[in-house]
Parts: structure tokens; C-alpha cells; sequence
């Protein structure tokens, strides 16, 4: 049977990324499809989770298959800004230049070190990804593009930006891989007397009275989940994350500025208010308020985007729109991107059981 390599990205005990990494778990073993889990820097473990070590290039040569897995791995922005620091950071790499290197050897030409396999880029952000960075990186994205089986974006937006810089490869539209994993066992009819709530990163904790004045409105208990931390211990993550998602199945509604919470939530069957800052619109990182724009939009769901620019009227804006929300649930609005998910898993399964 072919070798599958699944690279993911670093994830600093983070619960988004690791749902995406969950979600690979379960989407290759519906396939019946052994992987071998891969990280290019230094976190082999995170819950239930292990991870090999992928340093080398040359490496990729002992696999069929080669599949980078969401975020903006193959994205230049998140090369430059995200992996080559934590390169030198850390020590990993001896400069800047040849951590830049490394990230371009490992991310835009598996190919020339793996000449035989099949490379895919599964539902990765390309936002950003155009704008070019301060390092030379010549045709190494446009190739990459050229040379692999299948790329299916995440969002319209980055749709758009790979297929102008690689008009001819075969790229497809896409969702973020969280979608992929299935949502806790629990009924998700039956809503506990409370509503979840995060902030960290278009607000911060500091902000966290709004919540307190949601709950005195709404007579509902306010539920702080800390999504960006699994805890110190990767040992205890999964116990940690399947807990948080089981708040998040139970609330009646959930208010936050994160990505991946607001999916989760979402994959739950829970209505979200998403915090944005339309001044930030722009791709300023991979921490950029537009994805959160993008994701409302790709979901029809534009009207539970909230800007939070009238700080002093948030909370009641919150409410005004959780009441707006229809009392059957969000099932019947999210049917057809739910349908549109189950195509997607079947033309993903037909591009890697193909001979």
C-alpha cells in the first residue's frame, strides 16, 4: 500500500490546530489509509497525537504521497514570518537565510526531492500569499502549484490568489480541514443554561466584562472556553479538548474573535457571533482579521459577523443579534455548506484512493 506522508503545522498546544490535526486522524483512517504524521519543528506529541520529525528534504523520498495539511503552510507570509523565526529561535536553523531555505525545500519542492510522488495541498490559506516577501523565492510557488495532484484552498479569497499565480494547475475550491471532524457524540439538542465565550485575538482578556453583561441580558450563564491553550502538559490535551468541545455542543449560543472556535462551534450546531475588526481587513498575518470575513461569507452567515469598533454598545449589539438568530437552530441555514462538506470529503477520498 502507497506511503502517506501528512505534514502539519507546528502547534503550540493551540485547540483550532489541533482539531485540524484530529480531523486527519479520522479523515485517513475512514479511508483506511495508514499515514505517517508529520511536523517540520520540534512538537511531536500533542494528545493523543504522535508526530515524526521531518528535517530533511531528501526524506520525502520514501513517500507515494505527500500531503500538507490546512493552515498556510505552503503560503510564503507564513515561511517567512511564522517558520523562520521560530527557526532561529530556537536554534534549529544557523541564520534567517537558512531557515528560508529549509522552508522552501520542504514546502514548495517536495517534488524535486520526491519525483515519483503525488503531492496535495489540502485545504490551506493562500491569503497573503501574493504579496510576495523580502526574500527571493523566484517560481518555487507558481511550481508548486504546477506540480501537485490536487490544491483545494480553504477560502474563496485564497481560491482566487492561487489559481492567478498558477492559472493552468489543478486547483479547487476547498474548506478548512476542521470541518472534517466530526462533532462530539453528545445530543446537540440539548443546550445547557449558558453561552461560551473566548477572546484572544481581535480583543483580549482584558475585555472579558462584555461577557458579564451578555449574561445579565440574556439571564445566561457566561462560560469562558480557553481555546488557545490546551495546558502545559500534552500528555492531558485530548482530555482538555474533547471537554471544551462538549461546552461548545451544550451552549445555547457562542460569542468570540477566534477562527477555529468559531468552526468548531459551528460543526456542533451552534450559533456563533464572530468579532471582527473591519480596520484589519487587510492580510496583516496569519492572525489577520479576513479570515474570519471569509469563513461568514463562505457559510452565508455574513449577518453573525460582528465589528467591534462601537466598543461601548457591544454587549447589547451581541444581543441584538443572538436574538436575531431563528429558535430552530442553525441546522437548516448550514444544510447546504454541510452537503457541500460531504461532496468535498468524497472528491478528497477519489483523488487519494486513485491508482
Amino acid at each position: 500500500m502507497a506511503a502517506t506522508a501528512v505534514i502539519s503545522a507546528f502547534n503550540p498546544l493551540n485547540c483550532g490546530m489541533y482539531s485540524v490535526d484530529l480531523a486527519a486522524e479520522q479523515f485517513f483512517g475512514w479511508l483506511r489509509l495508514p499515514v505517517t504524521q508529520l511536523v517540520t519543528q520540534d512538537r511531536l506529541r500533542t494528545g493523543r497525537l504522535r508526530f515524526r520529525l521531518l528535517r530533511s528534504p531528501g526524506e520525502l523520498a520514501a513517500y507515494d504521497n505527500i500531503v500538507y495539511w490546512g493552515d498556510f503552510l505552503n503560503n510564503p507570509m507564513w515561511g517567512e514570518r511564522d517558520y523562520v523565526p521560530r527557526e532561529v529561535k530556537h536554534g534549529w536553523s544557523r541564520s534567517a537565510e537558512a531557515a528560508w531555505v529549509q522552508w522552501r525545500s520542504l514546502y514548495l519542492e517536495a517534488r524535486q526531492h520526491a519525483p515519483q510522488a503525488r503531492v496535495f495541498a489540502i485545504g490551506g490559506c493562500f491569503l497573503g500569499a501574493d504579496a510576495g516577501t523580502t526574500r527571493p523565492l523566484g517560481d518555487s510557488l507558481r511550481g508548486f502549484f504546477d506540480s501537485a495532484e490536487l490544491v483545494t484552498p480553504r477560502d474563496g479569497r485564497s481560491l482566487q490568489v492561487a489559481r492567478a499565480i498558477a492559472p493552468a494547475a489543478r486547483i479547487e475550491a476547498g474548506m478548512d480541514c476542521a470541518w472534517l471532524l466530526d462533532p462530539p457524540a453528545a445530543r446537540r439538542g440539548r443546550r445547557g443554561g449558558y453561552f461560551a465565550c473566548f477572546l484572544g485575538r481581535t480583543l483580549g482578556e482584558g475585555d472579558r466584562g462584555l461577557f458579564h453583561e451578555i449574561g445579565r441580558r440574556t439571564g445566561l450563564k457566561p462560560v469562558w472556553v480557553e481555546w488557545l491553550r490546551l495546558g502545559k502538559s500534552p500528555w492531558l490535551a485530548d482530555r482538555r479538548f474533547r471537554r471544551k468541545r462538549r461546552l461548545l455542543a451544550g451552549a445555547r449560543f457562542v460569542v468570540t474573535d477566534t477562527y477555529h472556535l468559531a468552526i468548531n462551534a459551528l460543526n456542533c450546531g451552534t450559533p456563533v457571533v464572530c468579532l471582527f475588526d473591519g480596520s484589519r481587513q487587510g492580510q496583516d498575518g496569519t492572525l489577520g482579521d479576513y479570515k474570519k470575513l471569509a469563513l461568514m461569507e463562505q457559510l452565508g452567515l455574513a449577518d453573525w459577523l460582528l465589528e467591534v469598533s462601537d466598543a461601548q454598545r457591544l454587549a447589547a449589539r451581541i444581543v441584538e443579534r443572538v436574538g436575531a438568530m431563528p429558535a430552530a437552530g442553525i441546522d437548516g441555514l448550514l444544510a447546504g455548506f454541510f452537503a457541500r462538506r460531504e461532496g468535498y470529503r468524497q472528491r478528497l477520498r477519489e483523488a487519494f484512493l486513485r491508482r
